[in-house]
């Protein structure tokens, strides 16, 4: 049993690891991509469809999402907030 425990400790910490350094990559490109589509459907020649107006504002809705959801979890995991929101749910401290 203490064996398993150890494996998921250390899958947990790649895990982390990876979403660490790989968040802020899918951030960028995410914003990048949403104000490129953006700027492109806002075109005076697509303007006079509301599908081009709903999918601009879509774009606008999924640059929020993405800051409120991918970069408030990278900054809980740099900080190490997440670790400490897993022990309280839990109720007990994990194992190294």
């Amino acid at each position: 049993m203490a064996h398993l425990l150890l494996s998921s400790r250390i899958e947990y910490k790649v895990g982390v690891a990876i979403v660490r350094h790989v968040l802020p990559i899918v951030i960028a490109l995410g914003t990048m991509g949403n104000i490129l589509s953006f700027f492109v459907l806002m075109r005076k020649r697509m303007r006079y469809t509301s599908v081009y107006f709903y999918l601009a504002m879509l774009s606008c809705a999924d640059t929020v999402i993405l800051y409120l959801s991918g970069f408030k979890t990278w900054i809980r995991l740099v900080t190490g907030e997440m670790e400490a929101s897993t022990v309280e749910r839990n109720g007990k401290t994990p194992q190294m």
